[in-house]
C-alpha cells in the first residue's frame, strides 16, 4: 500500500533479491532469510521457516550437477551419473554458525558450503580444529551440533547407512541394505549399544555414562568396520 511503511526485517530482504541475480543467487537470497529470522532447528525435521541440514546438501548437490551437466553439455562429452543420495539425519538439535561468532554473512555462507563438502569421516573430523583455528574462540553449543550433525552424516554414508533419526526415547538407523544373515554377528559387534534388527538399528539414548552422541558415533564406525571385515 503507497505511503505505508515496511518493517526493517522486510526491507533487508528486498535489498538481499536485488542484490542477487547470477548462479546460486536463491541459495544466498534463503541464506539471508534465515539471518534475518533466525536458525531455528537446523537439524530438525520442520521444512517452514527453518533451513533442513538435508535440504541445505540436496541444494548444493543439485546446483553442483546441475552445473556439471551443463559444462557436459557444452563440450559435448556425456552427462556425469548421479551423485548416490546423502543420508537422512534428524537429531532434533538447534544447530547453526551463529552470527556473533561469523558476522560476515559471506564467511558464514563460505563456512557453510565448507560443511556441505566435507563428506568424509576424515574430513568431518578436522572440521572443529578449523573452526577455532579460523574464528579462535570457544565453539558455541549450536556450531557443535552442526559439526556433529555433519559428522554423523558422514560416518553414516562411509557405514551404508540410510538414515539417522532420534525419537523421543532413542535413535533408529535404517540400514540401506538388510542384514540378512549378518544380523546377529552385528549385533554382537555392536555390543550393549543397540539392537539389531533386519534393516534397522535402535540404540536408546540412555546409555549409562556415555553419552548418547558420543554412542551413536561409536554405533556408526561399529557398522562401518563390520562391513569391511564381512565383506573380506
Amino acid at each position: 500500500e503507497r505511503g505505508r511503511r515496511i518493517t526493517d526485517a522486510a526491507r533487508r530482504r528486498l535489498e538481499t533479491i536485488m542484490a542477487a541475480t547470477e548462479l546460486g543467487a536463491g541459495f544466498r537470497i534463503a541464506m539471508k532469510d534465515l539471518e534475518i529470522r533466525g536458525a531455528g532447528n537446523l537439524l530438525g525435521g520442520e521444512q517452514s521457516g527453518h533451513i533442513h541440514a538435508v535440504g541445505f546438501d540436496l541444494y548444493t548437490r543439485l546446483l553442483s550437477e546441475a552445473v556439471a551437466e551443463a559444462r557436459a553439455a557444452a563440450s559435448g562429452a556425456p552427462p556425469p551419473a548421479p551423485a548416490p543420495p546423502d543420508p537422512v539425519v534428524d537429531l532434533g538439535l538447534p544447530a547453526a554458525i551463529p552470527r556473533d561468532l561469523v558476522p560476515h554473512s559471506p564467511t558464514r555462507m563460505t563456512m557453510y558450503q565448507r560443511l556441505a563438502r566435507a563428506d568424509t569421516p576424515e574430513e568431518t573430523a578436522e572440521l572443529p580444529r578449523e573452526f577455532r583455528d579460523r574464528f579462535g574462540r570457544t565453539l558455541p553449543d549450536e556450531l557443535l551440533n552442526l559439526l556433529f550433525g555433519v559428522r554423523v552424516r558422514a560416518l553414516a554414508k562411509a557405514a551404508g547407512v540410510e538414515s539417522v533419526v532420534r525419537r523421543q526415547d532413542r535413535v533408529t538407523l535404517k540400514l540401506v541394505d538388510e542384514a540378512g544373515g549378518a544380523r546377529v554377528a552385528l549385533e554382537r559387534a555392536l555390543g550393549r549399544n543397540a539392537t539389531v534388527g533386519n534393516q534397522q538399528i535402535h540404540m536408546p539414548l540412555d546409555q549409562g555414562r556415555t553419552p548418547w552422541g558420543q554412542a551413536l558415533l561409536e554405533v556408526l564406525e561399529g557398522i562401518q568396520e563390520f562391513r569391511a571385515k564381512w565383506a573380506g
